[in-house]
């Protein structure tokens, strides 16, 4: 749908004439039949005083498409939400399996201290998480500032609304690999964790079973 089509619908909604509609901005009805026609476009001031009277952004009263409405620092940011939320998952999975095991052994001094430990690697993987997400956020507002549809038609002339979208997916892939880099770095313990994780579950194994022959 074309921008003049965009206008007409905006007309019609509101039940007036060329003539009326012509009236908003103090013009005639042959200009509003061009408008309509696309045979020209209004300037930037009647483009908000329709997109207003629409109740719709100008960016989407030019082009239409409900893609436009959201910027690319937007879109990372959503993925970025989504991204830090698996790791905070992990980080309750990792607390409750802590949680789990030590009900087994309340009486045992070395469970009461293992447990301590624990927290103490839970307090520090939410610290990780707070880098990370940081690093994410920084990385965003550096590279992005209100980048929208329309900033992307200005380098990319040619393109259009499912070439902002493409976009949009490429600068999140490129972040995303930016951040497991990242993490990378920050939680090298990661393995070592893991490693001592599996030892101690076999320990528990080992005790619970002679538990219950005793």
């Amino acid at each position: 749908m074309s921008v003049g089509n965009r206008i007409r619908d905006i007309r019609l909604e509101l039940g007036e004439t060329m003539e009326e509609f012509g009236k908003r901005f103090d013009t005639s009805k042959g200009t509003i039949n061009n408008w309509e026609k696309d045979r020209n476009k209004p300037n930037k001031s009647n483009l908000k005083t329709i997109a207003d009277v629409g109740k719709i952004s100008v960016e989407e009263l030019l082009y239409g498409d409900q893609c436009t409405k959201i910027t690319v620092e937007n879109k990372l940011f959503e993925n970025l939400r989504r991204y830090i939320e698996i790791k905070k998952r992990v980080l309750k999975e990792r607390i409750r399996l802590s949680d789990d095991v030590s009900t087994f052994l309340l009486s045992s001094i070395d469970f009461k201290e293992l447990r301590i430990k624990a927290v103490e690697d839970y307090e520090e993987y939410q610290k990780k998480i707070n880098l990370l997400e940081e690093f994410g956020e920084l990385y965003i507002s550096e590279n992005f500032v209100d980048y929208t549809y329309a900033k992307y038609l200005k380098e990319y002339p040619k393109s259009d609304t499912q070439g902002f979208e493409d976009y949009k997916e490429k600068e999140w892939c490129v972040l995303e690999q930016l951040l497991d880099n990242y993490w990378l770095r920050i939680d090298k313990s990661n393995e070592e964790y893991l490693l001592i994780n599996k030892s101690l579950i076999n320990e528990i194994l080992a005790e619970l079973k002679q538990i219950k022959k005793s």
